[in-house]
C-alpha cells in the first residue's frame, strides 16, 4: 500500500469508536482474507508455510470463514486447502502410530502416571512448526501502518488536518499506541503523541468515575450520557478492538471524544 493511500483509511477510521489502529488492522484484515480466499494460496511457499502451520491461526481463520462466505459462499476454496491439510494431519498420525510400540528401553523405566512418550512424540509432531501466513502478513503491515501514523501525525513532517482528526477520534489502544511510540522519529512526535494520548484517557477515565457515580442509589435517578458505554471503551483502551464486537462499529462524531 503507498502512503497516500495508508493516510486516507487512516483518516477514514478516525470516524469510528475503535482504536484507529485497530479499525484499519480489521479492515486489512478483511481484505487480506479475500485475496486469500480467491488466489492468495496459489504460491508453492504459501502451501508450504501454511504445512508448517498447520493452517490459520484461530484469529485468522475465523476471518478466512466470513471471507469465503461473502466470496463465493460454496466453501470450495477452503475445502480445497483444509483437505490437503487433513491428509497431512492424518499422515502424521499414522507414522506415529506405527511406531508407538517401539519406545525402547526407557518405557521400562517409565513411572505410573507418567505421560507415554509415544503420546508426548506426537504432540510434538502435531504442534505448528512456523507462523500463521496471515499474522506474517499483517503484522509486518501493522508495522508499516504504525510508521505512517507517527509521521503523519508528527508536528516536523506531518499534516495538520491529519492532526486534527486524531485529537477528535477515540484514543489508540495500549497495544497500538505502543507500537506508534516504537517508530517516533523525534522528539516533538513523541510529545504530541503522550500528550494527545493523555488527554483522551483522562477524558475516557472521568466517563467512567461518572458512569458509576450514577450506579450510586444516591445518583441512580440521572440518567446516563456518553459515559454509558465507557467501560466497554476502557475494555478497549486496554485491549484493542474486541473481536465479537467487530461488526457493529457504531458511527460517531469525530469532534466528540
Amino acid at each position: 500500500m503507498t502512503t497516500s493511500l495508508l493516510y486516507l483509511d487512516l483518516k477514514a477510521a478516525f470516524q469510528t469508536d475503535w482504536c484507529p489502529l485497530c479499525n484499519e488492522m480489521a479492515r486489512a484484515t478483511a481484505k487480506y482474507m479475500r485475496h486469500f480466499v480467491r488466489e492468495g494460496k496459489s504460491d508453492g511457499q504459501v502451501w508450504e508455510g501454511l504445512r508448517r502451520s498447520r493452517g490459520l491461526c484461530r484469529r485468522h481463520a475465523l476471518v478466512m470463514l466470513r471471507a469465503e462466505a461473502s466470496e463465493y459462499g460454496d466453501g470450495l476454496s477452503t475445502a480445497t486447502l483444509y483437505d490437503w491439510l487433513l491428509d497431512e494431519l492424518l499422515r502424521t498420525m499414522q507414522r506415529e502410530d506405527a511406531a508407538a510400540g517401539h519406545g525402547g528401553w526407557r518405557d521400562l523405566f517409565r513411572r505410573d502416571g507418567e505421560p507415554h512418550p509415544a503420546a508426548v512424540r506426537l504432540a510434538a509432531r502435531l504442534a505448528p512448526s512456523g507462523p500463521c501466513q496471515a499474522c506474517l502478513h499483517l503484522d509486518e503491515y501493522e508495522t508499516a501502518a504504525a510508521w505512517g501514523f507517527q509521521r503523519f501525525v508528527s508536528p516536523s513532517h506531518g499534516d495538520a488536518e491529519f492532526r486534527g482528526g486524531f485529537e477528535g477520534a477515540a484514543p489508540l489502544c495500549l497495544p497500538h499506541f505502543r507500537a506508534v511510540l516504537r517508530e517516533a522519529a523525534d522528539e516533538h512526535t513523541l510529545h504530541y503523541l503522550v500528550q494527545v494520548q493523555t488527554r483522551k484517557l483522562q477524558n475516557l477515565s472521568r466517563e467512567l468515575k461518572e458512569h458509576l457515580r450514577k450506579h450510586n442509589y444516591q445518583y441512580s435517578h440521572e440518567p446516563m450520557g456518553r459515559e454509558k458505554d465507557s467501560w466497554r471503551r476502557a475494555v478497549r483502551a486496554f485491549v484493542g478492538q474486541i473481536p465479537d464486537e467487530t461488526a457493529r462499529q457504531p458511527a460517531r462524531n469525530p469532534r466528540s471524544a
